[in-house]
C-alpha cells in the first residue's frame, strides 16, 4: 500500500489509479476530484457529513484507494477495504465487479446533481450500521471511475445529545435494558442486561431482541407494533426469555419509542425486570415457552425446533421426512355464529384427535389460529402417508356438540416431503402451505400433495 504525501489518503499499489498516468506511477495519490460541480440549490452534505471522507472506486466497483476520514466513517482498516467490492461494505450500493455498465447507469441516475442517499454499511466487525452517500462518475486517467461521498446518518446534533445522555443514564440502571434502531437492531445494552442474561454488550450489538424472546417473537417489529409506538405508546408484558447459557427466566418487559425532535422514531428502548426469583418453577418457563396454552399441543418455536433437528437427522441419515399442514374449514363460521368459546373447544377437541393419530415419535403442533402441523418422523412411502390422512380424516368428521349446537368438522390438508419439495425449513413449510391452500381452493376436507395435481394424485392411480 502506498500513503498519500498529505498522509490523510491512501490507495492499492497494485490497483490504484496511478496505472492510468505512467508518469505518475510513483507520485502522491492524486487529488480527489472537486464537489464545485453540485447544481446550486441541492444537498451538497447530509446532516453529520464528515469533510473529506471519501472513496474511489473502478467501474467494476471496487475501492481503488480513499481518505483516513472514510475508513474511521465505515469503522475499518485501510488495508481491509483496498481491492474490496464496495457493495460488500456498502450493502445497500449494489455495483457488481460483473456489472460496469450497469454500475455507471445506477450512479448517474440515482446519484443525480448531486443527490445523497441513507445505506447501510457493515463494520471490521460485521455489525450493521448507517450512513449516508452520494456517488458520480468522473475522469480519472484514460479511464473512468467512481467517487463516492461519506456522511455519517444522524437524526440532528441536539437528539444524538439527547440519547448518549439516555445511554449514560441506563449505564447505572438495575434493569436489564437494550436500545435498538428504529429496524429493531441493537446498539446498546447496559451492564445490569449483560448480568442478567449472561451476553456481552459485543456479543448482542448487531442482533435484535427477539434472540433472547421467545413470548413476543410474533409480535416485536410488525408495522402494526411499530406504530402503535411510533404514536407515543408504551408495550407492557411478561416475556419469557433464555440466557446465554440456556436457562429460562421470567421478565417482565418494558418497551418504549426514542423519538427525534420531528417527532419520528429512531431508537426504542427495552427495559426488562429479572422476575425469575418470584417464581421457582421451570417447569412453567418451559410450559409457556414451547407450548399453546389453548391446546396444550408444541407451540409455532417447539415446532420449528423439531423440524430444525428432524431436517439434521433426515440429512445425517439420508432419510426424509413428511410435514403436513393442516387448516379448519369454516372456522371463521363458528366464532361468527357460536362464539369465540366454542371456537376454542373446537380447536381443543381436535387436538386430542389429531394426537391419536400419530405415533409418539411424530409430532402434531398448534401453529397459531386454526392452523396445525405434523411431522411424520421416516415416513416417506405415499401409502403410508395416505393411510395417516384417511386417519385423520376419520377422526375429525364426528360433530361436536356445543351448547345443544353440533358443530361439523373437517380440515384441509397439504403435504410436501422433505428434501424433494423444500431444502430448508422456510421452502418446506411454504410448500406444505401451497399445497394446503390447493385443498382449501378445491372446496376443503380434502388434501393435496405439493407439486401434484388432482388428477395424478397418488390415491387416485391405479
Amino acid at each position: 500500500m502506498a500513503k498519500g504525501s498529505a498522509g490523510n489518503a491512501w490507495r492499492s499499489s497494485e490497483s490504484g489509479p496511478a496505472r492510468d498516468k505512467p508518469g505518475a506511477a510513483n507520485s502522491a495519490t492524486p487529488p480527489l476530484p472537486s464537489h464545485a460541480g453540485t447544481p446550486a440549490g441541492k444537498r451538497c452534505r447530509p446532516s453529520g457529513n464528515t469533510q473529506g471522507a471519501s472513496l474511489v472506486l473502478n467501474l467494476e466497483g471496487e475501492i481503488l484507494f480513499g481518505t483516513s476520514e472514510a475508513a474511521r466513517l465505515l469503522k475499518r482498516e485501510p488495508a481491509a477495504l483496498l481491492g474490496t467490492p464496495v457493495s460488500d461494505v456498502i450493502i445497500d450500493l449494489p455495483l457488481r465487479r460483473e456489472t460496469p455498465g450497469y454500475n455507471l447507469a445506477y450512479t448517474e441516475l440515482n446519484f443525480a446533481n448531486g443527490a445523497w442517499q441513507k445505506c447501510r454499511f457493515l463494520d471490521q466487525q460485521g455489525v450493521r450500521r448507517w450512513l449516508e452517500i452520494s456517488a458520480r462518475p468522473f475522469k480519472l486517467g484514460s479511464s473512468r471511475a467512481f467517487i463516492v461521498l461519506l456522511g455519517q446518518s444522524l437524526a440532528g446534533s441536539r437528539h444524538k445529545h439527547d440519547l448518549s445522555r439516555l445511554i449514560s443514564l441506563e449505564d447505572s440502571n438495575d434493569d436489564g435494558v437494550l436500545i435498538t434502531d428504529a429496524e429493531g437492531v441493537i446498539v446498546y445494552a447496559n451492564a445490569a442486561f449483560e448480568a442478567i442474561t449472561g451476553y456481552r454488550e459485543q456479543e448482542v450489538v448487531g442482533h435484535t431482541p427477539l434472540m433472547l424472546d421467545v413470548r413476543l417473537r410474533e409480535q416485536v417489529f410488525r408495522p402494526e407494533f411499530l406504530a402503535g409506538l411510533a404514536r407515543g405508546g408504551e408495550k407492557h408484558c411478561v416475556s419469557v426469555n433464555r440466557k446465554k447459557s440456556g436457562e429460562w427466566y421470567f421478565a417482565e418487559q418494558n418497551i418504549r419509542p426514542f423519538v427525534d425532535h420531528q417527532g419520528k422514531v429512531t431508537h426504542m428502548i427495552f427495559r426488562q425486570r429479572d422476575l425469575s426469583g418470584q417464581d421457582d418453577s421451570q417447569d412453567r418457563l418451559v410450559q409457556m415457552a414451547y407450548f399453546d396454552g389453548l391446546t396444550g399441543l408444541p407451540n409455532r418455536n417447539l415446532f420449528l425446533d423439531r423440524l430444525h433437528h428432524e431436517m439434521a437427522r433426515a440429512t445425517r441419515s439420508r432419510n426424509g421426512f413428511t410435514l403436513l399442514i393442516l387448516d379448519v374449514d369454516a372456522f371463521k363460521s363458528v366464532n361468527d355464529n357460536h362464539g369465540h368459546p366454542a371456537g376454542d373447544q373446537l380447536l381443543q377437541e381436535l387436538a386430542r384427535r389429531l394426537r391419536r393419530c400419530i405415533r409418539d415419535s411424530d409430532t402434531v403442533a398448534r401453529l397459531g389460529g386454526d392452523e396445525f402441523t405434523i411431522i411424520l418422523t421416516e415416513v416417506t412411502n405415499q401409502s403410508d402417508i395416505i393411510e395417516v390422512i384417511n386417519k385423520i380424516k376419520q377422526a375429525v368428521s364426528a360433530d361436536l356438540a356445543v351448547d345443544g349446537a353440533r358443530l361439523p368438522m373437517s380440515v384441509s390438508i397439504g403435504v410436501a416431503q422433505y428434501p424433494t419439495c423444500g431444502e430448508n425449513e422456510a421452502s418446506l413449510i411454504r410448500a406444505a402451505d401451497q399445497a394446503m391452500y390447493e385443498a382449501k381452493r378445491a372446496g376443503g376436507a380434502d388434501w393435496r400433495f405439493f407439486g401434484c395435481p388432482h388428477e395424478a394424485r397418488p390415491d387416485t392411480l391405479p
